[in-house]
């Protein structure tokens, strides 16, 4: 997997005591081996979001993927280049997802630690 170079640390809306760490990285698929076909379309590359939620009271993390297959057609490859920050819809969408994650994230049930 290829790091991109976006990290951050950024706060939990609901719980401003929880820190999240965040990673955006790039796995690209080995090549098909010679003489076989795939079954269905191989993406291009597949940005990985991956979010770690600690919990140092309950001396544990919680991480969050979030995988986004870019497809040969399904995306324009002009609107994409994740070293420079350029996300594209596809990326742009699962960054609001994880946002969304973020906001809601709620333990509700601390004995699961425990």
């Amino acid at each position: 997997m290829n790091k991109t170079p976006h990290h951050a640390t950024i706060s939990n809306t609901s719980n401003r005591d929880t820190k999240s760490y965040i990673l955006t990285a790039v796995q690209t698929p080995p090549p098909t081996p010679a003489g076989t076909t795939p079954r269905k379309p191989q993406p291009d590359f597949t940005a990985v979001l991956l979010t770690l939620v600690r919990l140092p009271a309950q001396a544990t993390d919680i991480v969050v993927t979030i995988n986004v297959p870019h497809v040969p057609g399904e995306y324009d490859p002009e609107g994409v280049d994740l070293p420079a920050q350029k996300l594209g819809p596809l990326v742009e969408e699962a960054v609001a997802i994880r946002q969304r994650i973020l906001e809601s994230f709620e333990v509700k049930d601390w004995s699961l630690f425990g």
